[in-house]
């Protein structure tokens, strides 16, 4: 016999936290280190890349679309939601991880979902952090965004 926890469960916890609240993205800098006791985003504000470019391009994105289902078949909750777009990134910048937060009412209060410093786009092998900005969008997928599979 093993211990579980049942994909009701998880699907309700997944559901309860994702599903009707606001989540966020922001980029900082490769001088940014993860660090799990990192729980709130005025934990690493200050490595926030800021600088100001063309339509605010390193402006904090929205995550939008969130969806939780109930997947049986794999035993396990399905978190879905639209990829997220940081629109014309200058050349000035290096982005060395990505941050997925809750947003509440302030930095002090937002919670930090995941840290990636770890991006390999499909059909790759290759980590893209630190990624030095070249003027193109860089495109992100609820899955590299909270490291989750699809089944």
């Amino acid at each position: 016999m093993s211990n579980l926890t049942t994909n009701k469960a998880r699907y309700t916890l997944l559901k309860e936290f994702y599903e009707g609240n606001t989540f966020k993205v922001m980029l900082v800098s490769d001088s940014h280190t993860n660090d799990n006791a990192h729980d709130f985003v005025d934990d690493v504000s200050a490595n926030e890349v800021t600088e100001a470019a063309v339509d605010g391009a390193y402006a904090r994105v929205e995550i939008t679309g969130i969806t939780v289902s109930e997947n049986d078949a794999g035993d396990k909750p399905k978190v879905t939601a639209d990829s997220v777009t940081f629109l014309n990134l200058n050349t000035t910048e290096s982005i060395g991880a990505i941050i997925v937060y809750r947003e509440n009412n302030d930095d002090t209060d937002s919670i930090i979902v995941n840290e990636v410093d770890t991006l390999i786009p499909a059909g790759s092998s290759s980590n893209i952090l630190p990624k030095a900005t070249d003027g193109t969008d860089l495109q992100l997928t609820i899955a590299q965004l909270l490291g989750l599979t699809d089944a």
